[in-house]
């Protein structure tokens, strides 16, 4: 259960930061959604906190990301997160696996 509650709080804050959510938005009006357009055009591809995911376990990640889209994260923002989780995650797990195989 607690797992659960940080999950929930991480795709809270994502939502809240990332400004890539279409439920509990804060912005209202036309002026509202110009200015986040063109903060959205100045952003990075991903935001900070997308950095700080990649030390999770691979099904918390997972959940987060779940957790995310059922907030309302847009699912065309989930690619970069994605490729960056991949990079940093994953890059022991090619490293071992070479290891292994010049062993062989």
């Amino acid at each position: 259960k607690l797992v659960s509650k940080c999950i929930d709080a991480i795709a809270y804050i994502a939502c809240k930061e990332s400004q890539l959510c279409t439920s509990g938005r804060s912005d209202s009006g036309s002026e509202g959604v110009m200015s986040s357009s063109l903060s959205s055009q100045q952003r990075p591809v991903v935001d900070w906190w997308a950095e700080d995911l990649t030390v999770l376990r691979i099904d918390i990640f997972q959940r987060v990301l779940i957790a995310m889209m059922a907030r309302g994260f847009k699912q065309f923002a989930i690619g970069p997160i994605l490729m960056l989780y991949a990079q940093k995650s994953l890059r022991g797990l090619v490293r071992s696996l070479t290891k292994k195989i010049e062993m062989l």
